[in-house]
């Protein structure tokens, strides 16, 4: 715990630049990591928390699969409630699927084929 990280945007992001992170659990032994963020983000939308938790759960029958688990937890202030639909786990799948294709086949952007 501890490890704060900044994630930049790229420009055409018209919410948010720049969010700064922290981890506040990482849990080896439940297979758990937390991040809230402390400075730009969401917390500039009027929330006052915004957190993500990762879990991997092993197969117990197959050991080369797992199930992940992405909780987000926010708090926004009274004010700023319509902003609550900027929610969206979207990117976490996307960086889950990209996290398991690098590990099913050591290139993290999935290859499209075509016929022609």
């Amino acid at each position: 715990p501890g490890t704060k990280l900044k994630l930049t945007f790229p420009p055409d992001n018209k919410l948010i630049s720049y969010s700064k992170e922290q981890f506040v659990v990482v849990d080896d032994q439940k297979m758990v990591k937390v991040a809230e963020v402390f400075e730009g983000g969401y917390l500039n939308l009027g929330f006052t928390l915004y957190r993500v938790t990762f879990q991997v759960f092993p197969n117990l029958n197959d050991a080369s699969s797992c199930t992940t688990k992405c909780i987000l937890d926010y708090e926004l202030k009274e004010d700023a409630a319509e902003n609550a639909s900027l929610i969206n786990i979207q990117p976490f799948t996307a960086i889950m699927k990209a996290a398991a294709n690098y590990l099913e086949t050591g290139n993290a952007t999935p290859t499209t084929t075509t016929n022609n």
